[in-house]
């Protein structure tokens, strides 16, 4: 019985959490596009946080992905979609079919627009979306959001 615990334990600490995931958010590290990197802005800080949390819940492990893949959400996550680019590197169409099947495809949704959240690259995560652009002040100094960190930092 103590053995299957301690198996138990050792097996709930050996699994990701959304809280040991990281990902590259600085746009001029995104090196996985052959064109102008792009960041899509939406929603509050709390809202993309609860997207990337719910993403990273379901990707698990960047390193598992072979080829280059684009993660895509109808909504606030609750559909996750994803799109492989032609070659080792994305392109913009690569997005815009992505976007165009995510659109297309899965049940209604309150929130229908499809964003683009990731992009898994050379097994290293990539995070596209952050807070809307009306989320910051000019009263305060600009603060670079990144995914995974304590909010406010």
């Amino acid at each position: 019985m103590k053995l299957r615990a301690v198996a138990m334990l050792c097996a709930s600490l050996a699994t990701p959490s959304a809280f040991a995931m990281s990902c590259i958010s600085d746009i001029n590290q995104f090196d996985f596009i052959k064109t102008s990197p792009q960041q899509f802005y939406y929603g509050t800080e709390e809202k993309v946080r609860n997207i990337y949390d719910k993403w990273a819940t379901e990707v698990k492990d960047p390193a598992r992905f072979d080829r280059t893949t684009i993660f895509l959400a109808k909504g606030d996550l609750q559909h996750l979609f994803t799109a492989y680019c032609k070659d080792e590197k994305c392109t913009g169409m690569d997005f815009m079919k992505g976007l165009q099947n995510c659109s297309a495809n899965g049940p209604p949704s309150q929130d229908p627009i499809c964003r683009p959240v990731a992009v898994v690259y050379n097994k290293k995560a990539y995070c596209l979306l952050a807070p809307g652009l009306d989320n910051y002040s000019s009263q305060k100094p600009y603060r670079e959001f990144v995914p995974f960190s304590k909010p406010g930092q």
